[in-house]
């Protein structure tokens, strides 16, 4: 629909990733299971950082030997469709980008990697302005995960 014109002429979009992901707590080390598996692309021994359950299993993605945040963890996949509303194609490269992003908002944990991130990318006659918080901070969660009404949770 959008590509038949319902809107007008798309030239900006605005895209949100918002997942609020708190770690549990700090975990306290202990001795890793059996069987390690996956530790992502990284070249992490684990004789080098000792292992806690925040690191491992679902939450590896907020720590920097294993992961890089929720902006590269879920973050693209959104920002994929920004792109699509645009009509822009997998090889289309902004002429300009600039960010900012910051950790430590709200949680105190174990998290390493940024838990806000604001992005503007400048295409030829488009833009995109991108944000990605895994805060509960505005009426976007709720929506997001099916609950009525506005409001910070």
């Amino acid at each position: 629909m959008l590509r038949e014109g319902v809107v007008g002429d798309v030239y900006m979009v605005r895209g949100l990733c918002c997942h609020a992901a708190q770690l549990d707590r700090p975990y306290a080390e202990e001795e890793p299971p059996p069987l390690r598996g996956w530790t992502g692309r990284s070249s992490w021994d684990p004789s080098m950082r000792p292992y806690t359950k925040n690191r491992f299993a679902y939450n590896w993605h907020w720590f920097w030997d294993t992961g890089n945040g929720d902006r590269r963890q879920q973050g693209v996949h959104e920002m994929d469709i920004s792109r699509w509303a645009l009509g822009l194609r997998p090889d289309d490269s902004p002429i300009r980008a600039t960010s900012s992003w910051t950790w430590g908002f709200v949680w105190q944990d174990d998290q390493e990697t940024p838990n806000t991130q604001q992005a503007l990318f400048d295409f030829p006659g488009k833009e995109i302005y991108f944000d990605v918080r895994n805060l509960d901070t505005n009426v976007e969660l709720p929506a997001v995960m099916g609950k009525v009404g506005g409001g910070g949770t």
